[in-house]
């Protein structure tokens, strides 16, 4: 078993994990820009990416983010354009994407919020008339 952590270290862990979060989800939720991209590199941001020691493909991963940066530290316009690439090859597209975009739950999340949207507007116009309910659905739609 591992040592059990007073709540200050557990306070320090979890602002550890989000800030690695944060950075991911910056990196890949949405097209890399140049400015984000020289943002990364200058600021040696993935050098203090937390949980480096706790995980060997973390490390890895660190090491291989450092070195394309370093390569490439005197031409933003390459590194912007291969980060770009690499990106819609894993999201975009062409051909069947090795990676999918959101999560399965909040995927289902969403498809289970718009269900109850649809029941609770279906029971809220019941007792008006259909030109009225066509007026409203044309409304919500836009």
């Amino acid at each position: 078993m591992g040592e059990k952590l007073n709540s200050d270290d557990l306070k320090i862990i979890m602002e550890m994990r989000q800030y690695g979060y944060d950075v991911l989800k910056k990196v890949f939720y949405v097209e890399p820009s140049k400015s984000l991209l020289q943002a990364l590199r200058d600021n040696e941001i993935f050098e203090e990416f937390p949980f480096r020691e706790e995980g060997n493909l973390i490390d890895t991963g660190i090491n291989f983010i450092t070195k394309f940066f370093a390569d490439k530290k005197d031409n933003d316009d390459e590194m912007t354009s291969e980060v770009r690439w690499d990106f819609t090859q894993l999201f975009v597209g062409p051909y069947a994407l090795p990676a999918r975009r959101g999560s399965q739950f909040t995927a289902a999340m969403s498809i289970c919020c718009i269900r109850i949207q649809r029941s609770r507007f279906a029971r809220s116009i019941s007792n008006i008339t259909l030109s009225r309910k066509i007026i409203l659905m044309r409304q919500t739609i836009i």
